[in-house]
């Protein structure tokens, strides 16, 4: 008789916990090589070699229902380790937390933080790499073993009547199914739920760690599980023989693996008695005769290697009697005394005389079943967690003037008393004026506002922080009890302002500060920017202003005032303010100048001149006492540019005799191509004109150009072309 080496045998959920484990070497290995600055897609081959051997590992068998599991595992995990690879390296050079990088990889790509071809290329690669690991491995599981031949006795007379008195005892099919469904149940529920939340970007910012610590804890679980439920799980293919006074203990799995004992074709499904035809019973209890026969013989190796399939029970010991199990005391052929745990699943057996046989199959062990399952809904619980408190991550000190507060380390300052908030593109101010205030006077400031604004603005809505006008309490991080009220100001143009004022009420003072994003506005930065102000402290020395007063401008705050022209309707456009020039106006004035915003505008060393490039376009702003026209201005403007850039002065004038203002329409060499560049100049007064000088850097355009040139366009009544309308032109 000539019989196959056969695959051995498989059990599905401890192959699929074997492949995730190996499947999180893969993406460890997948982020450390990474992070080292190397290409990590050598990384894919350890993911593919990881998560098989696992599956085959902890499942006994890499069958074809095992490869397309794993596969599946295989692809999300490599797809997961590499947007973890990413965030990691987003993180350290973006100065944001993991998670919000993690789920910004996709917003990263869009905006070209991230080149789309390196991310999707190093993913392609991975995959690769996967693949030229998975494929040996999954031949190799395929092929099957090579042809051996029997090496058994000859099965005589003798044998077959023996083999037919031995008494077999088989577990009760219905006793084991609640066992089985209660395993596999309890087994793939957190796997489901941790792939669903790997997938899901909308979840708490505290989620990572507690995803984190929610897997490794779910997976000792899984693990402890399988070893306590050990008993019921291996029962299907494991029976009791009794020959004789001896009692044995028969793996039929692992005994139709054996050469030469096979007894029936080998499947994926572990053989169980109650399952087998007579005809297969019947060749079943002749291979086991034959194996507990070269067992007894000791035929050397031969024997060592079915007794793990076949084992005698001798000296037989019940040690302890539940429910469920019996727990026994046996002696092994070479003098040890071993335990083994015996589930009561079959019906009519008893281990030892002095024992009964059970009456009904031992139940599931419901307690510690329904807290593996209710363990599984752990994940979960990141989609319903709050996000932290914006209070609690204010950790950043910042001093403006004699006002102290914190901000959430994320948040960068652009100037002080103007925050960005990276991840939402939030401007946040916090403007430097102590306000003398009582709590009363804090609705009306705000109403004056508001009305300011739309007049300026077409509204949308907007709505009062505090209910009734009576103001909010705010509990500040510092033990200190504070007041406030605001408003939230959506503009038609989806741009939303929120203006929030803080009273201390032990001083008698308030602060004013200020959010500004482009949609509506989340709970998240209404939040933050109240935390900024709960964490407020003002010195008891500081200078007050008077609600009624406006805001004075001095020489060492008027520098500080620029900022995009919200109030105006304009998203790009910033206002601020520079010195007039000795005698040109009262002393110590100053007058506005609108110009592109960007972060940080250069001003004159005498604060006459401010200039700012952004999106393109950069610009100067400054007043000139001339005697003449607006045309001799911008013209005598135009040969001073030319000459400080080493230009030939070139262009033409266009002129408004009546309003007394002009622009001179010229051009320089860009990159060797022609650009635009535009003076203006406007009366303030007679001898007095305010001057522009805007200039295109066309290689420097970004999306936001053209709505910028609209609203400088509006602001000096101009009409300056877009830089798509340049780019035609040329």
């Amino acid at each position: 008789m000539e019989e196959k080496k056969t695959p051995r045998q498989e059990n599905l959920v401890a192959g699929i916990v074997g492949a995730l484990l190996g499947s999180l070497l893969g993406v460890a290995c997948i982020v450390f090589v990474g992070q080292l600055g190397y290409v990590a897609a050598v990384s894919g081959l350890v993911m593919a070699v990881c998560a098989l051997k696992g599956y085959e590992k902890f499942g006994g068998a890499l069958s074809k229902k095992g490869i397309v599991i794993c596969c599946v595992i295989i692809l999300a995990m490599t797809y997961f380790g590499n947007k973890m690879d990413w965030a990691l390296s987003a993180s350290s050079v973006l100065e944001m937390s993991f998670w919000d990088c993690y789920r910004s990889i996709s917003l990263f790509i869009e905006e070209e933080v991230i080149e789309a071809s390196s991310y999707w290329g190093n993913l392609a690669m991975l995959y690769l790499f996967t693949l030229l690991g998975a494929v040996p491995t999954i031949i190799n599981a395929l092929r099957g073993p090579a042809d051996a031949a029997f090496t058994g006795e000859a099965f005589t007379p003798e044998l077959a009547e023996e083999a037919a008195g031995m008494t077999v005892y088989g577990v009760d099919r219905k006793w084991l199914r609640p066992h089985q469904t209660w395993n596999i149940i309890c087994s793939l529920t957190p796997v489901v739920f941790i792939f669903m939340l790997m997938f899901t970007p909308d979840i708490s910012a505290n989620a990572p760690v507690f995803m984190f610590g929610s897997l490794c804890f779910l997976l000792v679980l899984m693990i402890v599980r399988l070893c306590v439920c050990l008993p019921f799980t291996q029962t299907r293919s494991v029976i009791f023989v009794r020959r004789g006074r001896t009692l044995w203990r028969v793996d039929l799995s692992l005994l139709n693996r054996q050469h030469g004992y096979t007894f029936m074709p080998v499947s994926n499904t572990a053989p169980a008695w109650y399952a087998l035809t007579a005809d297969k019973q019947a060749a079943a209890r002749r291979s086991i005769i034959q194996a507990m026969n070269a067992v007894e013989r000791e035929d050397g190796s031969r024997s060592t290697s079915l007794a793990r399939c076949v084992t005698p029970l001798k000296e037989l010991q019940v040690v302890k009697n539940t429910s469920k199990m019996w727990t026994v005391q046996y002696e092994t052929p070479q003098g040890k005394v071993k335990k083994l745990k015996i589930a009561k699943l079959y019906p009519d057996f008893a281990p030892t005389s002095d024992t009964t046989p059970p009456e009904k199959g031992a139940r599931v062990n419901m307690p510690f079943a329904l807290v593996t399952l209710l363990c599984s809904f752990l994940p979960l619980a990141t989609l319903v967690m709050p996000e932290p408190s914006p209070v609690s991550k204010m950790k950043t000190q910042h001093d403006l003037d004699s006002i102290h507060f914190r901000l959430d380390s994320r948040i960068e300052e652009d100037t002080p008393g103007i925050y960005i908030d990276p991840k939402s593109d939030t401007y946040y101010y916090v403007y430097p004026t102590v306000y003398e205030a009582q709590p009363e006077d804090l609705r009306p400031y705000l109403q004056a506002q508001l009305d300011e604004l739309d007049e300026r603005v077409s509204q949308r809505s907007h709505r009062f922080a505090a209910e009734d006008g009576q103001l909010a309490e705010l509990e500040g991080p510092n033990g200190k009890t504070y007041q406030y009220d605001g408003f939230v100001f959506a503009a038609m143009d989806n741009t939303v302002l929120l203006s929030y004022i803080v009273y201390l009420p032990e001083q008698n003072v308030a602060v004013l500060a200020e959010a500004i994003l482009d949609n509506e506005p989340t709970e998240d930065v209404e939040a933050r920017l109240l935390a900024l102000l709960s964490s407020v402290e003002v010195d008891a020395d500081a200078e007050t202003v008077p609600f009624s007063s406006p805001v004075e401008l001095t020489d060492e705050n008027y520098q500080t005032f620029f900022a995009p022209a919200y109030d105006y309707g304009y998203e790009h456009v910033g206002r601020g303010f520079i010195k007039t020039p000795e005698g040109m106006f009262d002393e110590d004035s100053y007058a506005d100048a609108f110009l592109t915003f960007s972060p940080n505008p250069t001003y004159s060393e005498d604060g006459t001149i401010i200039s700012s490039n952004a999106h393109g376009v950069e610009m100067m702003v400054f007043m000139v006492q001339h005697d003449g026209t607006s045309a001799d201005v911008v013209q005598d403007v135009a040969k001073q540019v030319a000459l400080a850039n080493d230009e030939e002065v070139n262009g033409e004038l266009v002129s408004d005799d009546a309003l007394d203002v002009s622009v001179w329409i010229s051009a320089h060499m860009e990159n060797g191509k022609p650009a635009p560049r535009f003076c203006y100049a406007d009366v303030k007064q007679p001898g007095c004109y305010l001057a522009a000088v805007f200039t295109y850097h066309p290689d420097e355009a970004d999306e936001f150009t053209d709505a910028l040139l609209e609203e400088l366009s509006d602001a000096y009544g101009l009409t300056l072309p877009g830089i798509s309308e340049f780019d035609a032109a040329a």
